[in-house]
């Protein structure tokens, strides 16, 4: 069984296996040249995407990308 933190409620919230997980990534806010730090938002929820469809869980992972100024 897969735990998260829920932070509508603020506990640890047991994942049921046919449940599927929705996740939201707010991109990165880059005011100057971009560099491997603001690629760490993209890297960490591909991570956890991989992680947990290798445990053969569904998720839908929702990635916004800010407008260029």
């Amino acid at each position: 069984m897969i735990a998260i933190y829920d932070t509508l409620t603020r506990r640890l919230r047991d994942v049921p296996a046919e449940e599927t997980i929705n996740i939201y990534c707010c991109g990165p806010t880059v005011y100057r040249d971009a560099h491997v730090g603001n690629l760490r938002t993209f890297l960490l929820a591909d991570l956890i995407v991989r992680a947990l469809k290798l445990d053969g869980r569904q998720v839908r992972l929702i990635r916004r990308f800010p407008k260029r100024r």
